[in-house]
């Protein structure tokens, strides 16, 4: 299960490090800025469609967005192997 308040930590924490407000984040996703400041906050829940695209915008992987150790990424790894995902 996703931690909803890892990835409002990580989404403020790699806009800070991009030098992004939440109106410039807000911009690339074409959503409000309000709507960004409630997952940062967590209360709003991140769609998970929308991972590969904040993602983007913040220019980090999805499993660093997620906030997936190396365990977790090993595994989706194998999983990707055995199903033949690259």
């Amino acid at each position: 299960m996703i931690d909803n308040y890892c990835i409002a930590a990580n989404i403020r924490y790699y806009r800070l490090q991009r030098g992004m407000f939440q109106e410039d984040l807000g911009e690339a996703l074409h959503v409000s800025k309000s709507l960004v400041s409630a997952w940062e906050r967590g209360v709003n829940h991140v769609p998970r469609q929308r991972v590969p695209e904040i993602a983007r915008a913040l220019q980090v992987s999805e499993e660093q967005l997620l906030g997936l150790t190396e365990e977790d990424r090993d595994y989706l790894q194998s999983l990707r192997d055995s199903v033949g995902m690259t």
